[in-house]
C-alpha cells in the first residue's frame, strides 16, 4: 500500500518557508502546476537570447569571465545549432519537456545553474533552482539582470515557469520540492548527492546526477618542446585551472607527460617556470590559507610516498612529482595550484587509471584520432571528455557522459 501523499496545507506551509530569489513574488506551487512549453519555444529562446545579449552588452559583467563564458556560449546562433541538431537527432519523433525540473546548485562552480536550467528551459521543463547560500558578486549580478528581463512583455511564459530559490540546508524543504519535480538534478559532492537521493521522489520522476570528479592534463612531451606558441597555450592553461580556485571538476590537478624520459624532464622544466608567470594575475584570488594548505599537502604527501617536490620561484605554483599513475590522491586535494606530476612513455597505463572519478582530460599533442583509438579498444573505466587547452571548462550538452538535452526531455512514441 501506497504511503499517503502529505496534505496540500502542509505542503504548502513548508514552501512557504522558501525564500525566492527571483523572480520577484513567484509562486512554487503554480509552477508545479504549470504545463511543459515545447521544446525550443518562442518565449524560452527569446528570454535566453535577451539574457546572453545583455551580459555581453553591460560593461559590469567584463570583470567575471565566467559570466561572459556563459553568455556566449547561449548566444543567438549557438540556440539556433542546438535547435536545428535537436530536430536532426528527433527525426520526426515527439519528444517533449519532462514537466518540473528541481536543480540543486553547487558551490565550487556557482555558474553551473545558469547552464543548468537554461538547457531545461530550452527543453520546455519548468525550473525550480536550488542556489547555495555562498553566492558570489557575479552570481548575485546574474540574479538581478534575470530578475529584469523576466518582468518585460513577452516574458509571462517563462516567467510563471522558473524560480530561483535559496535556503539554508533542509531536508523538510528539499524533500516537498522534490516530491512535486519530474526531475531532480543534483549537482555537488558526493555527501550531497548522497543526502538529496535518500529524499523520496513521485514514482515517475528520476534523478540525474553529477557527483564529485577530478580531472588530468596528457601533454605529448615532444609535440610540447617543438610548439612555437607556449606563452598562449600555458595562458590558456592557466584558465584551465586557476578558475574556480582549481577545485571545478573539470580543472586539471595533474599534469602526466607522454614520451621519452629525456623530453619529459625537458618539458616540465620548460613548463612550469612558464606556469608562474602566467598564474601570476590569479594571485589576489588565492588566500594565506590556500599557500598553507598547499605546503601541508606537499610534506604529508612527502611523508606517506616515494616522491620529489619541485622548488619554484614562488608559491602560486607547488609541484609534486610521482615516478607512477597508480593509486594517486587526486581525490584529497586542495587545489590553488597544486599540481601532481607524472611520465608515461605511451597512453597504455592510463587505462588501468581511469576510473570512475576521472572526468576530463585536458590534452595537447596527442590527436583526435590516436584518443578515439585508444577509448575504442577497451579496457576503460571511466573517463568523460578529452578537451583541448583551454577548453577545460567550456560546458557541452554532453556533460559527465549524459546527454542534457535527451535528459531533460520524455519521447512520445506515436504508432503508425
Amino acid at each position: 500500500m501506497e504511503p499517503n501523499p502529505p496534505k496540500a496545507s502542509t505542503a504548502r506551509s513548508v514552501l512557504d518557508r522558501v525564500k525566492v530569489l527571483v523572480p520577484t513574488g513567484q509562486d512554487l506551487a503554480q509552477i508545479a502546476a504549470a504545463t511543459p512549453l515545447v521544446p525550443f519555444s518562442e518565449p524560452a529562446r527569446a528570454f535566453v537570447q535577451r539574457l546572453s545579449a545583455a551580459i555581453l552588452g553591460d560593461i559590469g559583467f567584463r570583470p567575471y569571465p565566467e559570466m561572459i563564458a556563459f553568455a556566449h556560449w547561449m548566444r543567438r546562433a549557438r540556440i539556433q545549432e542546438l535547435a536545428a541538431e535537436f530536430d536532426r537527432r528527433r527525426n520526426g519523433a515527439v519528444w517533449q519537456g519532462r514537466g518540473l525540473a528541481f536543480h540543486i546548485a553547487p558551490a565550487n562552480v556557482d555558474t553551473i545553474f545558469l547552464y543548468s536550467f537554461m538547457l531545461s528551459l530550452l527543453m520546455g521543463n519548468a525550473n525550480v533552482v536550488r542556489l547555495s547560500s555562498k553566492r558570489s558578486a557575479q552570481v548575485e549580478a546574474a540574479l538581478a539582470l534575470i530578475d529584469r528581463i523576466l518582468g518585460e512583455r513577452g516574458m509571462e511564459p517563462v516567467r510563471a515557469r522558473l524560480a530561483l530559490v535559496g535556503y539554508d540546508h533542509d531536508d523538510e524543504i528539499t524533500g516537498a520540492l522534490s516530491a512535486r519535480c519530474d526531475l531532480r538534478v543534483i549537482w555537488g559532492g558526493d555527501e550531497t548527492v548522497a543526502a538529496v537521493r535518500r529524499l523520496p521522489l513521485p514514482p515517475n520522476a528520476r534523478d540525474l546526477c553529477f557527483p564529485h570528479k577530478w580531472s588530468v592534463s596528457v601533454f605529448d612531451a615532444a609535440a610540447y618542446l617543438g610548439h612555437n606558441g607556449k606563452d598562449e597555450l600555458v595562458r590558456r592553461y592557466v584558465n584551465d585551472t586557476y578558475q574556480f580556485g582549481q577545485m571545478a571538476c573539470s580543472s586539471p590537478r595533474m599534469m602526466i607527460w607522454r614520451g621519452t624520459a629525456a623530453d619529459c624532464a625537458a618539458a616540465g622544466d620548460d613548463f612550469w617556470p612558464l606556469l608562474e608567470r602566467a598564474s601570476a594575475r590569479f594571485d589576489t584570488g588565492l588566500a594565506a590559507i590556500d599557500f598553507v594548505n598547499k605546503r601541508v599537502a606537499e610534506d604529508q604527501i612527502a611523508m606517506a610516498r616515494s616522491v620529489s617536490v619541485r622548488q619554484g620561484a614562488g608559491n602560486l605554483v607547488n609541484v609534486v612529482r610521482f615516478s607512477t599513475l597508480e593509486s594517486l590522491p587526486l581525490e584529497e586535494h586542495c587545489g590553488a595550484g597544486l599540481f601532481y606530476e607524472c611520465t608515461i612513455a605511451d597512453l597504455e597505463p592510463l587505462r588501468r587509471f581511469m576510473g570512475r572519478r576521472l572526468q576530463t582530460i585536458v590534452s595537447h599533442g596527442i590527436s583526435q584520432a590516436e584518443w578515439k583509438g585508444f577509448l575504442a579498444s577497451g579496457g576503460v573505466r571511466g573517463i568523460d571528455r578529452i578537451a583541448a587547452v583551454g577548453k577545460a571548462l567550456e560546458f557541452a550538452t554532453v556533460w559527465d557522459g549524459h546527454d542534457l538535452m535527451r535528459e531533460f526531455i520524455r519521447e512520445i512514441a506515436v504508432d503508425p
